[in-house]
């Protein structure tokens, strides 16, 4: 990876606080971009579930156009200002963009967000695909941020997630699933305990993950682009949630990435008859239709035999005529 930035220091000195402990290092790239183990479970509502951490965090990757790696960072909210991540990296003054001026071959961009954006976070993500039309950015989430309809600015949040899946396909919405809380442990945590690599999810955080990509394509329209789930069996309990029962999970859209994750395939309820009992049933009303003549052919017949004898009886009374 290629490290062009250790720390960045925002051009707009009101972003600092002498009350934030990370200030001015709120982005942090290469080695300096881990963090502990607990600071991950804490911030991404692993391996249990949702967190409720007032902390915003996400992780990025930048990543050239033959598919290899330029940088991996990581960008935190400032506490005592009230900014969020989103904004330090994606604002024309921001940390990206002054990336792109000196690094052009970065193309596509990976986000793991502990939250998804706010309404004001997602017009700045939106600008800044605009003003670099060549990029393509795929936000993966753990939590979403403030779109329950008791919480506060919930429409103009899931306003701006509409926004967002609507630029769909430069950038898409998923839930963390499956391999990419792998992929996040090995690469941006640090003593990671080996039972959180080689154990499998808990189904607390499945089934959160499940809700999240129910919920994501409840509010945008379009299903995740990423999902790693288990198929759910006949044995398992299935836990009452929240969530209403009208949402319903749309099928995920195709897109060639440098992330290969897998996708559950749909249980199959009313299979159609194969194709070879098909032909094997029309040959078999073939032989009965050849065995069998229809019915018109039987009503010719009986016609025909009809005028036969009609013709055999008439020649029989001509000739008792002829001799009388």
């Amino acid at each position: 990876t290629m490290t062009i930035y250790i720390e960045y220091i925002c051009l707009s000195t009101d972003t600092l606080s002498p009350d934030c402990p990370q200030c001015p290092q709120h982005i942090l790239t290469g080695a300096e971009a881990a963090v502990s183990y607990s600071q991950f479970c804490e911030a991404f509502g692993f391996p249990m579930g949702p967190s409720g951490a007032r902390a915003l965090r996400l992780f990025y990757e930048l990543w050239g156009p033959s598919g290899t790696l330029v940088q991996r960072g990581q960008a935190s909210n400032c506490l005592a200002q009230g900014q969020h991540p989103e904004p330090l990296l994606f604002d024309h003054q921001g940390y990206l963009s002054s990336v792109l001026e000196v690094c052009e071959e970065v193309s596509y961009i990976i986000l793991y967000c502990n939250y998804t954006p706010c309404q004001e976070c997602s017009q700045t993500l939106i600008s800044f695909l605009l003003h670099y039309p060549w990029v393509r950015l795929d936000l993966l989430f753990s939590q979403l941020y403030h779109t329950a309809p008791s919480q506060t600015h919930s429409l103009d949040n899931q306003t701006g997630l509409r926004s967002l899946a609507a630029l769909w396909p430069r950038l898409t919405l998923s839930p963390i699933s499956g391999a990419a809380w792998g992929h996040l442990l090995r690469c941006f945590v640090r003593d990671v305990p080996p039972s959180a690599l080689q154990l499998p999810l808990l189904p607390e955080r499945v089934e959160a993950d499940r809700v999240n990509a129910i919920q994501i394509s409840a509010i945008t329209g379009i299903g995740p682009a990423f999902l790693d789930l288990p198929l759910r069996t006949y044995t398992e309990p299935v836990e009452r949630t929240h969530t209403p029962q009208a949402f319903t999970l749309l099928s995920p859209p195709h897109l060639n990435t440098s992330m290969h994750i897998s996708t559950p395939q749909p249980r199959v309820v009313n299979a159609p008859l194969p194709r070879e009992r098909e032909r094997e049933r029309e040959r078999e009303r073939e032989r009965e239709r050849e065995r069998w003549p229809s019915r018109e052919k039987w009503k010719g017949g009986n016609e025909e035999n009809r005028k036969r004898r009609g013709e055999e009886k008439q020649g029989k009374a001509c000739a008792r005529t002829d001799w009388d």
